[in-house]
């Protein structure tokens, strides 16, 4: 039994270092919560592991003593003068040891499904990543800033909202939107050099799925009784495409742009016009709205960075094929001032 033990434990070592060795070779995760989270599973597991081994040395221990007792009583009368109530103690002992042992390897071995399962998981996180889908965040955990004091000051400006819409409303705007893009090509020159790979639309008439949801932005995006600008603008990213930094015209916009991301997280940086140690970075998740309100909209410029540079937070954010659809206000008397 004790034996059993030993080999039982130096299979649960190796098949945890395996596992570990193995998630590592996935590479860094982008996702946003992959490193927390694995990093939590791969504690949790070493700590069941260890309680494991804790419990087989345990019982190792327990199955030799037992041995050396029943050893001892079988030597003969010299050992068993020393009283009857020692010896009968032995088989006592004996017979929990073996019981507490069983309980052991089937603890270890739960113990082990469930570690194979945590890292498996976690190894999955790169593979999620990179198909552009991030599992959703706490709101807050979305926006970084240079400084604590900026992100207190825009924190009421500048909105990201995960998981807006869901799978089946970004694949009804895809059904209205892709025969239109699919008759234009990406053009890589813009007339302001703001944008480079990109194919752009606008309109006006949408589908009843489509409208319900661009009536939900509009609710929860713009001041109530804010005019809206008329068309939807809809701009289509190429995978090598990109935004560059600039501010949207005061002279057709208000004071609030809202989009929809679709097909890729994307990240976006607000620079401060006359002070460009001033930024935000903002994770926009796959199918995720963000709001640029005020000074957040006037005062600082917006882009969308080339995949290339896709870092957010110190990991790589894969972008893909990206849409967003754009609502607007209009510019009111405060912008024009």
């Amino acid at each position: 039994m004790e034996r059993r033990m030993k080999l039982l434990l130096t299979a649960l070592t190796r098949t945890h270092r395996s596992a570990v060795c193995s998630a590592q070779r996935q590479g860094p995760t982008s996702s946003a919560r992959g490193p927390t989270s694995s990093a939590r599973c791969l504690t949790s597991s070493a700590r069941c592991l260890s309680s494991s081994a804790r419990c087989l040395s345990s019982s190792a221990r327990c199955l030799s003593s037992s041995a050396r007792c029943l050893s001892s009583s079988a030597r003969g009368p010299t050992s068993s003068a020393r009283g009857p109530t020692s010896s009968a103690r032995c088989p006592s002992s004996s017979a929990r040891c073996p019981s507490s042992s069983a309980r052991c390897p089937s603890s270890s071995a739960r113990c082990l499904s469930s570690s194979a399962r945590c890292l498996s998981s976690s190894a999955r996180c790169p593979s999620s990543s990179a198909r552009g889908d991030l599992s959703p965040l706490r709101e807050d955990a979305l926006i970084v800033g240079s400084s604590p004091e900026l992100l207190q000051r825009l924190g009421s400006q500048v909105e990201v909202r995960t998981s807006f819409i869901t799978e089946e409303e970004e694949g009804a705007f895809l059904r209205e939107l892709e025969p239109g893009l699919k008759k234009k090509r990406y053009e890589f020159d813009h007339w302001d050099d703001a944008i480079h790979g990109y194919r752009e639309t606008e309109r006006l008439s949408w589908g009843a799925a489509c409208e319900e949801v661009l009536n939900r932005v509009r609710s929860v995006a713009f001041p109530e009784g804010s005019q809206l600008l008329g068309p939807v603008h809809v701009l289509d990213l190429d995978q090598s495409g990109y935004i560059k930094p600039h501010i949207d015209s005061i002279k057709f916009c208000g004071s609030t742009i809202a989009g929809l991301s679709l097909l890729s997280d994307s990240i976006m940086r607000l620079v401060k016009e006359d002070a460009a140690g001033d930024r935000l970075d903002l994770l926009l998740p796959r199918r995720s709205l963000y709001i640029l309100r005020d000074q957040a909209r006037y005062h600082f410029t917006h882009e969308i960075l080339k995949d290339e540079e896709s870092v957010f937070n110190g990991q790589k954010v894969p972008r893909l094929r990206r849409i967003s659809v754009i609502c607007r206000n209009l510019p009111d008397q405060r912008a024009q001032d």
